[in-house]
């Protein structure tokens, strides 16, 4: 039987209010077997259209990525995402508060209009910026196929034997697309 094991976040230091909000935000359930996680990431990420690739490109793919990317941020390279420029500008006496991996998968879970509208009111207390974080045309998991996906990756759980509560799936889905990401684009470590 594979498990389902949460990735927690300890926030410490903030007001509680603020810290139950960030923490809500930040936690996500992740798939124990990482070949069904990766194998899971891959379809989201490769899909045909409306896929990551389609505005981050793709050397992982076997589709051919536009010439020119969407995307500012090259994701073998964390440095030039917009999550390591809010690390950055963190400010706290516990740098371990908030990391930019879970900066970069609350954006995969939420797409860009969600994570604006939830995390921008609080990642501002915390890095003391007025920065609007991210482009809307960031969805992350929430593609036009996203119905079609979820159906899929049920399939792919069930018959993997993976017990999951139906309010998880969009985490699973968002730590696979991460995990594909980091093993596919070879990234040693995201900051944290």
């Amino acid at each position: 039987m594979i498990k389902i094991i949460m990735t927690a976040v300890a926030i410490l230091g903030l007001p509680n209010i603020l810290k139950s909000e960030v923490f809500s935000e930040l936690e996500y359930r992740t798939l124990e077997n990482k070949t069904l996680a990766l194998e899971i990431g891959e379809m989201l990420f490769t899909q045909p259209s409306e896929g990551c690739w389609t505005c981050h490109g793709s050397k992982a793919s076997p589709a051919v990525a536009p010439a020119k990317t969407m995307s500012g941020s090259i994701l073998n390279d964390p440095k030039t995402w917009t999550s390591y420029k809010i690390v950055s500008q963190y400010i706290s006496e516990d740098p371990t508060m908030i990391d930019q991996r879970r900066i970069a998968l609350s954006l995969i879970r939420l797409g860009a209009d969600d994570w604006n509208s939830k995390m921008t009111p609080l990642m501002r207390q915390l890095t003391k910026s007025d920065t609007i974080f991210f482009d809307d045309r960031m969805i992350g998991i929430h593609s036009k196929y996203l119905k079609k996906n979820s159906k899929s990756i049920i399939r792919m759980l069930k018959k993997s034997k993976v017990k999951f509560k139906s309010q998880e799936l969009m985490d699973i889905m968002a730590t696979s697309v991460l995990h594909y990401i980091e093993n596919k684009f070879e990234i040693k470590s995201i900051a944290n």
